[in-house]
């Protein structure tokens, strides 16, 4: 079995069962090393060590509540996910141009579908996120009804993946392996994202897009908008397109779908490895996924407190 020095580890991620003694996790907050337990391909539970950052930021990030900084933040997280969605469809659909064409061309014609709702989010007006909140949402959800149909075109037919959706209508109890996966690697970027948003000095629990509510780490939601396609969906769909995971993998609790062990030991290594080893050209450098994340928090930061004038959404061109 390896070993490493707690001091290199900056987190600690639990799936399964387990115990953990007092001692360590004192010693974990020690060294500032988080701990997420996952349930069900959901964070629920995370600890980590004491709050960074200036009583300034925070104060910045609720009053941006009364003005255009709100707005103008939700826009730009719904932009970048749109604008992701529409990248790595053309990337999927470029890539089934001579084996697929048929599928390669109507996942372009969706393709457009969304650059129109691009158009429409660029034309919202910076205001209060309580005067566009709805308008941006909505713009939010026909991209991904336009995404999530394209999506299901190249997953195998075996595995049941009919969009976004699950028991009653929420993603979060899946009826399919596929969905049972994104909400693993979801919960996994989760988990970084939070760490990020905590170490640039943001509350996690004051988002702008997403709306508050007891218990409902907003921020971190809305920031994570900014990453799923590009080190979730990404990484989880060839998993399924080459049949790395197939139905056998799963099983079921009543209607919900539940991982096995193989793949959410797959889910786990490739979303993280990506997150953790993975790079992307950024502003004419390369960076690694997990530096950009915290880059991109303290990015909001400087746009908070007014140290720049505008506050620019990741996306990766196609």
């Amino acid at each position: 079995m390896d070993s490493f020095p707690l001091s290199k580890i900056e987190q600690v991620i639990v799936t399964g069962k387990g115990s953990i003694s007092l001692d360590l996790l004192k010693k974990m907050g020690e060294m500032g090393t988080d701990l997420v337990i996952l349930r069900g391909g959901k964070v629920v539970c995370k600890l980590s060590s004491r709050e960074i950052g200036t009583v300034k930021t925070r104060k910045e990030q609720y009053y941006a509540h009364l003005d255009e900084r709100s707005g103008h933040l939700a826009k730009a997280f719904v932009y970048s996910k749109i604008r992701n969605q529409y990248s790595l469809l053309g990337t999927i659909a470029k890539s089934r141009v001579d084996t697929n064409p048929e599928v390669s061309e109507e996942i372009q014609k969706k393709r457009e579908e969304i650059k129109g709702v691009l158009d429409e989010v660029s034309t919202i007006e910076d205001k209060r996120i309580d005067e566009i909140r709805s308008d941006l949402m909505k713009l939010e959800a026909r991209g991904a009804k336009e995404y999530w149909e394209s999506i299901s075109l190249i997953i195998p037919e075996e595995i049941g993946f009919s969009g976004r959706r699950g028991i009653g209508d929420s993603p979060r109890y899946a009826k399919d392996g596929f969905n049972a996966s994104l909400n693993l690697g979801y919960s996994l970027l989760e988990g970084v994202v939070w760490r990020a948003v905590q170490i640039s000095g943001l509350d996690p629990y004051g988002g702008f897009l997403h709306v508050d509510r007891p218990g409902r780490a907003s921020m971190v939601l809305d920031v994570m908008e900014e990453f799923r396609q590009q080190l979730v969906d990404r990484v989880i769909i060839p998993v399924f397109t080459k049949r790395e995971i197939t139905e056998e993998d799963f099983s079921y609790e009543g209607k919900v779908c539940m991982l096995g062990e193989k793949a959410r030991r797959l889910v786990i290594s490739r979303v993280l490895g990506k997150i953790e080893n993975g790079t992307v050209y950024y502003r004419n450098s390369r960076i690694k996924w997990d530096d950009l994340i915290l880059k991109k928090c303290r990015e909001i930061v400087k746009y908070l407190r007014r140290e720049i004038g505008e506050y620019r959404p990741f996306y990766l061109r196609w």
